[in-house]
């Protein structure tokens, strides 16, 4: 069959953009569906189901996810999404270039800022209120 006839079939990229907080991962995980894949970098710091901040490994993390997303780019997932703050874009660019690189569709997800108080109240990593406050103030858009 030649090219010419192949259907055009459609791969989505994801970049969430967004303070701890303001709802990324459960979008993600909507975006995514049953067939997607979700890469979060904070999934790297989960020791035996407890999350375990380290920021000696922060450099390295953001490498291994930034290679899983690849690979499930490679393996044409429908969706993936990349579940970072993403707080400059200059975080995001290789993610989005990656997927670019398979034939994704990228699409970025800029998610409102929540008030700082409620974001810490509801972020699943404990991040401080003002940890957050100093997110928003730097936060590109």
């Amino acid at each position: 069959m030649s090219k010419k006839n192949e259907e055009f079939v459609p791969r989505f990229a994801y970049i969430m953009r967004g303070v701890p907080g303001s709802g990324k991962s459960t979008v993600a995980r909507k975006l995514a569906g049953e067939e997607g894949k979700v890469h979060s970098t904070d999934d790297f710091f989960m020791k035996d189901g407890v999350y375990t901040w380290e920021p000696k490994y922060l450099g390295m993390y953001h490498k291994l996810n930034l290679s899983e997303f690849g690979k499930s780019c490679k393996a044409q997932f429908p969706v993936v999404v990349c579940d970072n703050t993403n707080v400059r874009k200059a975080h995001f660019r290789k993610y989005a270039d990656v997927a670019r690189t398979f034939g994704y569709i990228v699409v970025e997800v800029k998610l409102p800022h929540p008030d700082p108080e409620v974001a810490a109240a509801r972020n699943t990593h404990a991040v401080p209120q003002d940890a957050i406050e100093r997110m928003i103030f730097t936060f590109q858009d």
